[in-house]
């Protein structure tokens, strides 16, 4: 299965770290997963950081991020590491 949360809009910080929070407990439930975010390469870096730390607060350790900033796509965690 394949899930999406689509956030655009500029200003809309908090809103996207409930949006990326939820989803990371959301995902927590499954058997496996990966979640893609894509950003711009500006955001990646933070993009990357804000995943890990729900991931770390949450105590998920199946769910693997991959970061696509339009330059490459990264992967942020791997659970087989």
């Amino acid at each position: 299965m394949q899930y999406e949360i689509t956030v655009v809009r500029q200003g809309k910080a908090r809103q996207t770290r409930q949006q990326i929070e939820a989803f990371v407990r959301f995902l927590a439930a499954q058997q496996a997963a990966t979640l893609v975010l894509g950003v711009p390469w500006p955001a990646a870096v933070t993009a990357r950081q804000l995943a890990e730390r729900y991931l770390r607060t949450l105590n998920v350790k199946h769910v693997k991020v991959v970061i696509c900033d339009g330059q490459s796509a990264r992967a942020a965690t791997d659970s087989a590491e």
